[in-house]
């Protein structure tokens, strides 16, 4: 990844894409020896109170309730957090959504998980945006938030 040199070679940038690969772009700057940087992939990791939290677990205790048939969990721009963790849920039959039941889904992760996991708001939807392969398109679901002006309930 780094530019060869040699003895007469001053220091210099680079950029390095492995979107195709990977969906990363590791980019850097050499200018002087103290100091190096790079940006990693943007990825699903939720920032929230300094604590980093990764999607798929929330995912799986809000999973665990009767309710639940399908649900994603996705960072929200937070002024106190950095980043607040919303939940999308699509309910099973026989279920219907209030709020009530939003906290009930909100208490049930918090009594599984670290307190810092649970979702600070819920939404209800009928499917959630998915791949041709079957993943969750969290990317739709925190650009639905962002454009609707912040966390829905």
């Amino acid at each position: 990844l780094l530019p060869k040199t040699d003895e007469d070679s001053v220091a210099g940038t680079y950029k390095h894409d492995l979107n195709d690969k990977v969906g990363m772009t590791l980019s850097g700057s050499l200018e002087d020896s103290s100091s190096f940087s790079y940006q990693g992939r943007a990825d699903d990791i939720i920032s929230t109170a300094g604590y980093r939290v990764g999607p798929g677990e929330i995912e799986e205790c809000l999973l665990s309730h009767p309710a639940v048939a399908m649900a994603a969990a996705v960072g929200v721009p937070d002024e106190l957090r950095g980043e607040a963790i919303h939940a999308f849920v699509v309910l099973n039959t026989g279920y219907r959504q209030d709020d009530r039941l939003a906290a009930d889904l909100q208490q049930h992760v918090k009594s599984r998980l670290a307190f810092y996991q649970y979702p600070r708001t819920v939404s209800f939807l009928d499917e959630l945006p998915l791949t041709t392969t079957g993943k969750i398109v969290r990317r739709e679901l925190r650009d639905s938030l962002v454009r609707a002006g912040g966390a829905a309930s």
